[in-house]
């Protein structure tokens, strides 16, 4: 399915860009290098070929093409989340990309977390990081697989390098913003508190969610 834009009459015509539609996820970058394209003739035109929705020319505004840059920014500029410890003497900024996002059952999850699991998202260990209070952070059982990060004064979790440290576990609990990825399954259930009721409807897995 394609459409094609372009300016009307003469050789404009001629040099006229076919575009290949993309999913409806990806409208309004197709949009806006339509509209943008539109606006470098005076009569602008638009052939659509059964296309579901509006066709990308159609935004031949300044209005729309701004709402439109602001629309492409917000999808290629990730946004930050916050969070703090209980204190809020130490305050992290994650990238709100998380790869993946669960609830963890296993036993040490459980202890050094005092509850009946814990709630993390997965990161790349460069997207996550100490904004204030450096000073008062506690790197702790450190390995070469990687370490904990707690505040010293309240002793609060915030996250875990994991994997070799290429990654963290950054505890969604502290976050004061909501990720847009939150927890979709449930790990390590055959090792769960006995007197805990899962009863979320969520994917459960035995130990690891197969890749």
């Amino acid at each position: 399915m394609r459409t094609r834009c372009w300016s009307g009459g003469g050789s404009s015509q001629s040099a006229s860009a076919s575009v290949e539609l993309l999913p409806h996820a990806f409208a309004p970058e197709m949009r806006l290098v339509a509209a943008l394209a539109a606006f470098s003739s005076n009569t602008p035109q638009a052939v659509h070929e059964s296309h579901p929705y509006p066709c990308a020319a159609d935004a031949t505004s300044h209005r729309q093409v701004r709402e439109l840059t602001l629309t492409l920014t917000r999808r290629t500029v990730p946004s930050m989340l916050k969070g703090s410890c209980l204190c809020e003497a130490v305050e992290i900024e994650v990238e709100d990309a998380f790869l993946y996002s669960c609830y963890c059952h296993c036993s040490r999850c459980r202890r050094r977390n005092g509850s009946a699991f814990t709630v993390f998202g997965g990161i790349e260990i460069d997207k996550v990081r100490v904004v204030a209070g450096n000073e008062l952070v506690a790197r702790l059982d450190e390995t070469e697989n990687g370490y904990y990060i707690r505040c010293r004064l309240c002793l609060s979790p915030l996250y875990a390098a994991v994997r070799a440290a290429r990654y963290a576990h950054v505890q969604l609990g502290v976050l004061t913003d909501t990720p847009s990825k939150g927890p979709d399954h449930h790990i390590m259930v055959a090792h769960k508190a006995p007197w805990h009721v899962i009863g979320d409807g969520l994917p459960q897995y035995a130990e690891f969610k197969p890749d």
